[in-house]
């Protein structure tokens, strides 16, 4: 994404991802550092350097430190972040989310070139005049009146893809353009931004299709529990009725 993107005259920043393997090892030790003992306590004392607020944050020599990241972050006039299939894109010099006519008058080719590419599924906007726009190659969802033009660039990703991405349109926080990565419906596959065999966060495969693994004492809601608001108002109620039980299996 980030080379898309720098085919403009803009200073393109990504954020540095640690490698994976390192953070396992630093959970690894956080929990084992919690011990009270000898052996411990010399290596919290050997770790002091590399722990932050109780944590450690073991990294390879020559990777790049947190400030340098935040260096490199805060120089850039588009943002760029990356996890699993799930792509950000962010324009660092307006504080407002642009809306899809304002990329297209600033960035002429931008979107067109990144909904295009092999790569990529879809690209979430907003629009001043229609709301939440789904750009694919060869269709558009219209996300506030429901319906499609051309091909449904959202109909591999399942029936409740729609109002998930109306939710994030709504977001406050929501970047200028969100990138939705090539999936294969015929093998559950897709194509991680970063090097990964797997993903969570996006559309598309196995992470589409969350458990929970509850008591069977619990009441369960009839109906399927989608989206986070739906599960977080399923675990209140579990709460609300675990504190009226003495005793739980």
């Amino acid at each position: 994404m980030e080379q898309l993107v720098a085919q403009s005259t803009l200073r393109v920043a990504g954020a540095l991802d640690p490698d994976e393997g390192w953070d396992s090892l630093s959970t690894a030790l956080t929990e084992a550092l919690r011990k009270d003992s000898r052996t411990m306590r010399l290596v919290r004392r050997a770790l002091r350097g590399q722990m932050h607020d109780g944590q450690v944050a073991l990294s390879p020599q020559g990777e790049a430190t947190e400030e340098q990241i935040s260096q490199k972050l805060s120089g850039g006039q588009v943002l760029v972040l990356a996890s699993g299939n799930l792509g950000l894109i962010s324009f660092t010099d307006d504080p407002a989310r642009l809306t899809y006519e304002q990329l297209s008058h600033r960035f002429p080719g931008l979107l067109l070139g990144l909904s295009q590419h092999e790569g990529i599924s879809f690209l979430l906007v907003h629009s001043e005049t229609e709301g939440g726009l789904v750009l694919g190659a060869k269709g558009i969802y219209y996300l506030e009146q429901g319906y499609a033009v051309g091909e449904n660039p959202l109909a591999p990703f399942g029936s409740s893809a729609a109002a998930h991405l109306k939710r994030t349109d709504g977001f406050s926080n929501a970047p200028d353009i969100l990138v939705m990565s090539l999936y294969r419906p015929e093998t559950g596959e897709v194509a991680a931004f970063e090097e990964l065999v797997g993903c969570h966060g996006g559309l598309g495969g196995p992470q589409t299709h969350p458990f929970v693994l509850y008591p069977v004492v619990l009441p369960m809601d009839p109906g399927p529990i989608v989206g986070a608001a739906a599960l977080h108002t399923q675990l209140k109620t579990w709460v609300r009725t675990s504190s009226k039980q003495s005793k739980l299996p």
